[in-house]
């Protein structure tokens, strides 16, 4: 009558996956008593990592020997909706398998052509990675098309439970089986957004604010988009000189105006901080599968900006708690902050308000919860 799960990753582990979900989706399994180890090819050496890690080469993940004997009762396998042999080897090994569908739930490309052309455009640094990507996308709208749509339906039946972050992401899923006539599987779809850290939930949230817009990210990745923020942000201080703007994470060099502040890396205490400080987070991502940094500064009392993608309009949707821009370039980016500077002037938005909503659904403990009750669908043991 085993408590213990295993954390399934199939990339090797670098200092950037800390304070992700990649370890807090454990943390919470662990607050509720749960013994958690991580299994993956490879794991950065000089990073003291707060699980016990497994490493078992770049195939070892996908033999069931690797999970076998060693107590496990389930694994949350991060997934992403892809790799079949890995979800079977663990479900062969007679474990309970939660799948981490950890995306927009636009994988298919006939289903979502322009989502996957511009991940496919955008997910390489170089240019011949992305003509490599192009190419590939261009195989799966034609000659692989069936592949693609049964690699889906495949990792949704190998999982006893797959977990996407937003409902958008659910409907995208949906929508791919319903053009392949396997509609049934969208029932094992489960809606669970990510936790942030325990400093964002539980930190002191100030009420008064400076007039402060921050923007979290790694702005070396195509993804991030950093031209067009650097372009938005500039725009956005010309038509309110009383802001401020600061640029926290690595990378973007030379992209960002002189009026913009830039502090690099920050910890996660100097982050809440800043959090705690500021009115706005500006995102300019060319797609979201769950902004971290938005959930982070909402979790803090701030309001969230940035282009209309289904996360952040999920977000908007709930509340008085942002804005996202009617298109994406720079001047739309740029009036979309104006529109939610103008917000806070008016006294619309409340940080106290903001917190008190958020908090609750983005905490560790919560979350946890949630993975845990779908891995008692087949634990032994019953949960608290």
């Amino acid at each position: 009558m085993s408590r213990r799960v295993a954390i399934v990753f199939p990339f090797p582990l670098e200092s950037f996956h800390l304070g992700k979900d990649l370890f807090l989706i454990p943390e919470g399994l662990r607050q509720l008593d749960f013994e958690v180890e991580m299994h993956c090819p490879a794991a950065d050496r000089d990073v003291d990592w707060p699980l016990p890690v497994h490493t078992a080469g770049p195939s070892g993940l996908q033999r069931s020997e690797q999970y076998s004997g060693r107590g496990l009762s389930g694994a949350v396998v991060f997934s992403f909706l892809h790799y079949p042999r890995l979800l079977a080897a663990v479900r062969d090994a007679g474990l309970t398998v939660v799948a981490k569908g950890d995306t927009t739930g636009q994988t298919v490309a006939r289903a979502h052509p322009q989502a996957t052309l511009t991940h496919a455009l955008f997910d390489q640094p170089t240019l011949a990675g992305r003509a490599v990507s192009l190419a590939h996308w261009l195989a799966r709208i034609g000659p692989l098309a069936g592949r693609d749509a049964r690699e889906l339906q495949q990792v949704l039946r190998l999982a006893d439970a797959t977990v996407v972050e937003t409902q958008a992401a659910r409907d995208a899923v949906a929508t791919a089986l319903a053009r392949a006539g396997a509609d049934h599987l969208a029932q094992r779809l489960h809606v669970v957004g990510n936790p942030v850290g325990d400093i964002y939930t539980r930190a002191a949230v100030p009420a008064e604010r400076e007039k402060l817009v921050v923007a979290v990210g790694r702005w070396d990745l195509a993804a991030k988009d950093a031209p067009l923020l650097a372009k938005a942000l500039d725009r956005f201080l010309v038509q309110r000189p009383d802001h401020r703007v600061v640029i926290v994470g690595h990378g973007g060099e030379g992209r960002f105006g002189a009026a913009v502040e830039r502090v690099g890396h920050l910890s996660q205490n100097e982050l809440a901080l800043l959090l705690g400080r500021a009115r706005i987070v500006v995102t300019s991502s060319r797609w979201e599968s769950y902004s971290l940094s938005s959930h982070e500064g909402l979790a803090m009392g701030r309001t969230v900006v940035g282009p209309a993608l289904q996360p952040l309009r999920d977000i908007v949707a709930a509340g008085d708690f942002g804005t996202t821009a009617t298109r994406r370039d720079a001047a739309g980016l740029a009036d979309a902050l104006d529109r939610e500077a103008a917000a806070w002037e008016a006294g619309r938005r409340d940080p106290l308000a903001t917190s008190g909503f958020w908090r609750p659904r983005l905490a560790i403990e919560a979350v946890g919860g949630r993975y845990a009750d779908l891995l008692a669908s087949k634990l032994p043991l019953s949960l608290p």
